[in-house]
C-alpha cells in the first residue's frame, strides 16, 4: 500500500504541474488580451496626481483594461512630450494625459493621430484639436465655494472684510476660473474688499513668501484664499510664525484637498480647503476612454467643450475626517 500511494503521488505530480502551468498560461493570456491604456501624469511627487493615478488604475480594472502604462512628466514639458510619445509607440489603445504644459499638447496629439488612438485630457488644460474629452474639476464653482465660506466665516468681524488671493502662475490654465469664480462671487457683496492678489508660484515656498508680503502690506487682513493647497501650506507656516490663527485671523482657505492640507485643517492650522476628487476624475477619464473605444459619446457635462466636470466640496474641521480616509 505505501508503494501504491507513492506511485500515485509520482503520477499525479506531473499532472498537477501541467494543470498549474496551463492555468498560469491562461491567466497570462487573459491579461495580454485586455487592451492597454497609457497615462502621462503631471508629477507623481504631488499627492493630487498620486490619487489621480490610483483612480486611473481603478478605472482600468473596472472598465476591462489591462495594467496601465505610466509616464511621469516630473513637471517637465520635455518629459511630458517624450514620455507620451513613448507610450504611444508602445501600442497602447488610448492615452490619458495630465499635461505639464498644455501648450505642448499639439505635438503629442499629432503622434496619437498618426497612431490612430484617442486622447483624453485629465485636468490642467487643453490645447490643439485632436482630443476627445477633457475631465476636470468645476474650478469656477469651487472658487465660488471658497468665497461663500469666507462670507460666512467673516460675517461677525469688522467691516469691510479685507481679503487676499494667493494665485497660481499666470500660465496655468485653471488660474482664470479659480480667480474669476472667487472674485465674481464677492463682487456683489459690499462688505468685502479684495485688497491684493499675490503670485504664489504654486509651491509651499511661494505661498510662504506671498503670505509674508501680504502681512507686511495688510497686517489686518481677515481672509486669504489660496488657489492651491501647496501655497496654502506655505501661507499657514508664515501665519503661525507671525503668531496668527490661520483658522480665523485671517481665515485661510485652500484649493485641492491634498492630504497635507487636510492634516493642517485637522490640526487647526488652516480653516478650509475646496476639495477636488482626483480619484473620481481618474475613473471618469477611463470611462470616457471606454466609451470612445466602444463608439459611444462620453457623458459630457458641457458637450460644447467636450468637458466632464467633477464637483468640488468644501472641507472644514467638521468633515475633514471623511476626506482623510478617502482613496
Amino acid at each position: 500500500m505505501p508503494h501504491k500511494k507513492l506511485l500515485g503521488t509520482i503520477v499525479a505530480a506531473p499532472l498537477l504541474l501541467g494543470i498549474s502551468a496551463l492555468c498560469a498560461t491562461s491567466h497570462a493570456e487573459d491579461a495580454a488580451a485586455k487592451p492597454r491604456i497609457g497615462y502621462s501624469v503631471y508629477d507623481l511627487k504631488q499627492p493630487y496626481f498620486q490619487a489621480y493615478l490610483r483612480g486611473v488604475e481603478a478605472g482600468a480594472q473596472q472598465y476591462g483594461f489591462g495594467k496601465v502604462s505610466v509616464s511621469n512628466e516630473r513637471s517637465s514639458e520635455s518629459d511630458m512630450v517624450s514620455g507620451s510619445e513613448q507610450l504611444i509607440s508602445s501600442k497602447i489603445k488610448a492615452l490619458i494625459i495630465s499635461p505639464e504644459d498644455p501648450a505642448a499638447l499639439p505635438q503629442v496629439e499629432r503622434a496619437a493621430k498618426r497612431a490612430g488612438i484617442p486622447i483624453v485630457i485629465g485636468d490642467v488644460g487643453t490645447a490643439g484639436d485632436y482630443w476627445q474629452a477633457f475631465v476636470e474639476s468645476n474650478n469656477a464653482g469651487g472658487a465660488a465655494q471658497a468665497a461663500k465660506y469666507l462670507e460666512t466665516a467673516l460675517s461677525t468681524m469688522p467691516k469691510p472684510h479685507q481679503v487676499a488671493i494667493i494665485a497660481l502662475r499666470p500660465s496655468t490654465s485653471v488660474r482664470g476660473p479659480r480667480t474669476d469664480g472667487f472674485v465674481n462671487e464677492l463682487k456683489g457683496n459690499p462688505d468685502f474688499k479684495i485688497v491684493v492678489i499675490e503670485d504664489g508660484q504654486e509651491t509651499v515656498e511661494g505661498g510662504y513668501s506671498a503670505m509674508a508680503a501680504i502681512l507686511a502690506a495688510h497686517p489686518d487682513i481677515q481672509g486669504v484664499y489660496s488657489e492651491n493647497d501647496p501655497e496654502a501650506e506655505g501661507a499657514s507656516r508664515e501665519l503661525l510664525q507671525a503668531h496668527k490663527d490661520p483658522t480665523k485671523a485671517p481665515a485661510l482657505v485652500g484649493f485641492n484637498g491634498d492630504p497635507p492640507a487636510l492634516q493642517l485643517i485637522q490640526q487647526n492650522k488652516m480653516a478650509a480647503t475646496v476639495a477636488q476628487d482626483p480619484y473620481k476624475e481618474g475613473i471618469a477619464a477611463v470611462k470616457a476612454v471606454r466609451d470612445i473605444l466602444d463608439g459611444k459619446t462620453p457623458t459630457f457635462t458641457d458637450a460644447s467643450v467636450k468637458a466632464i466636470e467633477i464637483p468640488t466640496q468644501v472641507v472644514t474641521s467638521t468633515n475633514v475626517s471623511k476626506f482623510l480616509t478617502a482613496p
